[in-house]
């Protein structure tokens, strides 16, 4: 299959990558990156001749749509990883990258060939939810509102099987979190509810790398968050290895 990924250079992006190149060819036999701007050294593996790479201008205002399904061609199955991943952004800012490009890069990659979807979101995406002020400084406060309203979008669009929904709470082995973190945060997450405990981005990544190639799905949504998502996963969640 063909694997088409938004988001690929970033944190979780690039741990999905890998994952999804660890399977032999005749399996996934191209990774298309649809990218703003090209992969830094080291942000994606430089020796693998499955990764094809497109530039994709993701300026706010651009018509995204017809770009994104001239790269994703012949695509069987989207990732969309993209996210601000850094804290403070504008409800603009936040509403363009975290709904309106993942949604123009599923419609996009459903109209040509893609059957299949995942998307990373975040625990507690509520359409329905009102200002958060744990998160007023993301979004205008509507963090949660826009994670479930690209949710909502995916799920509308109407892809022939699964859409593959991710909800991790923290995520730890993040240039955003303090390496003293990654250690501390498994001392004191079990006494946070599961919907909430913390997650190493590649255990995420392998769970959805997985997911991405596992066949046999049947049409539905499915939401992997708490025991769901950490049942994916290899070995203890915060753990890198």
């Amino acid at each position: 299959m063909k694997i088409g990924v938004l988001g690929g250079t970033g944190n979780v992006g690039q741990c999905v990558v890998r994952h999804l190149l660890s399977f032999p060819g005749d399996q996934v036999q191209q990774v298309i990156l649809v990218n703003r701007r090209a992969a830094n050294a080291g942000e994606v593996p430089a020796d693998s001749s499955r990764i094809v790479e497109h530039i994709v201008d993701m300026s706010p205002g651009v018509d995204v749509e017809p770009l994104f399904a001239e790269a994703l061609a012949q695509v069987d199955v989207l990732v969309s990883t993209i996210g601000l991943g850094s804290g403070k952004s504008s409800l603009e800012t936040f509403r363009w990258v975290e709904v309106e490009l993942a949604t123009a890069f599923a419609t996009a990659g459903k109209q040509v060939s893609a059957k299949k979807a995942l998307l990373l979101t975040s625990s507690g995406a509520d359409i329905d939810s009102e200002k958060s002020w744990l998160l007023s400084s993301v979004a205008g406060g509507l963090f949660f509102h826009l994670k479930g309203q690209v949710e909502k979008n995916f799920s509308d669009i109407g892809f022939e099987q699964v859409i593959h929904i991710f909800r991790p709470a923290g995520l730890l082995g993040t240039q955003h979190v303090p390496a003293v973190l990654d250690h501390l945060m498994p001392a004191v997450d079990w006494l946070a509810p599961k919907t909430w405990r913390s997650i190493h981005i590649e255990k995420l990544g392998f769970a959805m790398a997985t997911v991405a190639v596992r066949s046999g799905d049947s049409s539905a949504s499915v939401i992997y968050q708490d025991d769901d998502l950490f049942a994916l996963t290899p070995g203890k969640r915060w753990q890198k290895d």
